[in-house]
């Protein structure tokens, strides 16, 4: 999928996605090319729905990384997303501070789990999220050259972890920039 094609296609969804997503296109140097879709998301929040579809769309696709990373922020409305992590809520708000090292992550991701809202904007519903982080961990900075990273089994693997993903990343942990490069793998 070409940048253009990408950007065409996310900008149609655009209104749905709101403030539910950040997206990085990615264009690796010597691998199949790549999207990666970081999707905030919120279990409170109304406007999100419309967006965690079509993350489950995008995740079919695989010319694309599609990742959710559920968000703490809108836990104030009267339901604790089960899913949230404040990693990824200082994720989403780090985007507008961009550095220039770079670094290599991985993601410990569960491909779909259900969820019963109890209250709050969506309460009564069943919500699916996909490919939700559940570990995000740096392995290390790379600086342009090949490389390789030992990362301990029992990081990446937890209880309903069944995919992984590796992406190289301009920035900090702070402040992320631009994706390099990124690889998908199921894991069962």
């Amino acid at each position: 999928m070409t940048g253009m094609m990408a950007y065409s296609l996310l900008s149609r969804w655009s209104g749905a996605l709101g403030v539910c997503a950040i997206i990085a296109i990615v264009r690796p140097a010597h691998a199949d090319p790549r999207a990666v879709v970081e999707l905030f998301t919120s279990q409170g929040c109304s406007s999100c729905p419309p967006a965690d579809r079509i993350l489950g769309e995008l995740a079919k696709d695989p010319s694309i990384i599609a990742l959710s990373m559920p968000i703490d922020y809108w836990d104030y409305l009267g339901w604790k997303d089960t899913l949230a992590d404040a990693r990824f809520s200082a994720r989403q708000q780090a985007y507008s501070r961009v550095r220039g090292d770079r670094e290599v992550w991985i993601c410990s991701i569960s491909k779909a789990i259900p969820i019963s809202i109890l209250r709050g904007e969506n309460g009564g519903r069943e919500l699916t999220y996909y490919n939700v982080v559940r570990n995000l961990v740096k392995v290390g900075d790379w600086n342009g050259t090949s490389g390789s990273w030992n990362v301990p089994l029992e990081s990446v693997l937890h209880e309903g972890v069944d995919a992984a993903a590796v992406y190289v990343q301009d920035g900090s942990r702070e402040r992320p920039g631009m994706m390099l490069g990124a690889a998908y793998a199921t894991l069962h």
